[in-house]
């Protein structure tokens, strides 16, 4: 999300009066909420920013001369575990800890198993809908197989 400059500009929006008519991410989020994914993935510069943004509730678009006022809720996600104890020098932890109001650990499906099945039935009735197909059932081996890798 915050891979290049380009991505800035979508992110933090842009000035109508300056002739650069599309909003960004964070304006359209007012009133609701922002997923952030990757946030251990994003620039020490674009972290600041954020931290700004968490803390002030406002931010200047691009091409703006004043801040504006957002009302948002941020949610941000990782694919790493924190470990408490990880507190490396070039870390800036901000983010993190202003981000980690409730944290929510999913474990992997390897550790449970059980759900297996229904995200497979999920997924199934999807791609049955979208393709306006009907997928045979599975056999009591194909099951235990699918469980069990």
């Amino acid at each position: 999300m915050f891979a290049n400059e380009d991505a800035n500009v979508l992110v933090y929006g842009r000035d109508p009066s300056a002739a650069l008519s599309r909003s960004g991410m964070i304006e359209r989020a007012s009133g609701g909420t922002l997923v952030i994914e990757a946030v251990e993935n994003i620039t020490a510069r674009d972290r600041q920013r954020l931290v700004s943004l968490v803390d002030h509730r406002n931010f200047i678009a691009l091409g703006a001369d004043r801040p504006r006022s957002v009302d948002i809720r941020i949610i941000g996600t990782t694919t790493t575990r924190r470990a408490d104890d990880e507190d490396g020098p070039a870390r800036d932890r901000g983010l993190e800890d202003r981000l980690s109001g409730i944290t929510v650990t999913l474990p992997g499906l390897v550790e449970r198993r059980d759900d297996i099945p229904e995200l497979f039935r999920m997924f199934v009735a999807d791609f049955e809908r979208r393709l306006e197909r009907s997928a045979a059932d599975l056999t009591e081996i194909e099951w235990q197989h699918l469980v069990s890798h």
